[in-house]
């Protein structure tokens, strides 16, 4: 059992932190205890500051780190989605994983304990599967013509395909449109698919993401 003590501890059921509060925790890093020290200056591990638990990355592209101060500024978020597409593949892939291994160590090193993470493609797959960071991974391709659905569809399931290869589970899957309603329901996917439809209110006018984009949430 390790402990470690602060003059604040910030826990998850209540919202002012404990003073001189301490936490204990075993060898993988689980929480066995939390309380107040009953003699803050007995303690061998005080820290002059705050714990507070892991931070959460909502909405993270951590496949895209190798773009890293890449972007021009103040181009909308048109011009974000061109630039993106300009960018991509600029770099071979061995880049690319050092970068996403770095960040992802990088997030690690800063707090981080979870992550929600957008993927086009496989490249952070093996990565987060041998991170100590809980992960959710959710696949996301674009298409704006009902006559291309089929096509991307199939390009989400064998990207889910390979992730359940490398042993993430799939245990659930959305389809999200930016601007609700202004979409081609058409493009909701396939009845075999089963992914149901989640709205997503975006903007799109301006050359925004366009009428829907698909995500599918693996483990």
């Amino acid at each position: 059992m390790e402990r470690v003590a602060a003059r604040y501890v910030y826990t998850l059921d209540r919202e002012a932190p404990l003073l001189d509060g301490f936490v204990e925790y075993d060898g993988d890093g689980t929480v066995t205890a939390v309380g107040e020290c009953a003699d803050p200056a007995s303690e061998p591990n005080f820290l002059d500051g705050a714990i507070v638990p892991g931070f959460v990355n909502t909405h993270c592209h951590v496949e895209l780190s190798y773009m890293w101060k890449l972007f021009r500024k103040g181009t909308g978020m048109a011009g974000f989605i061109d630039q993106i597409n300009e960018l991509r593949d600029t770099k071979p892939l061995e880049e690319k994983v050092g970068d996403i291994r770095r960040w992802m160590g990088t997030m690690w090193d800063r707090g981080v304990s979870a992550m929600a993470d957008i993927s086009n493609c496989s490249d952070s797959f093996a990565i987060k599967k041998a991170s100590p960071m809980y992960t959710r991974t959710f696949l996301e391709v674009f298409g704006t013509e009902p006559e291309d659905c089929g096509a991307v569809m199939e390009g989400v399931m064998r990207l889910k395909s390979e992730a359940e290869s490398l042993g993430r589970v799939a245990d659930s899957s959305c389809m999200l449109y930016h601007e609700p309603g202004t979409g081609d329901r058409s493009l909701c996917g396939r009845p075999e698919d089963r992914l149901p439809v989640l709205p997503f209110g975006g903007d799109t006018r301006g050359g925004g993401y366009g009428p829907f984009r698909t995500r599918s949430h693996v483990g």
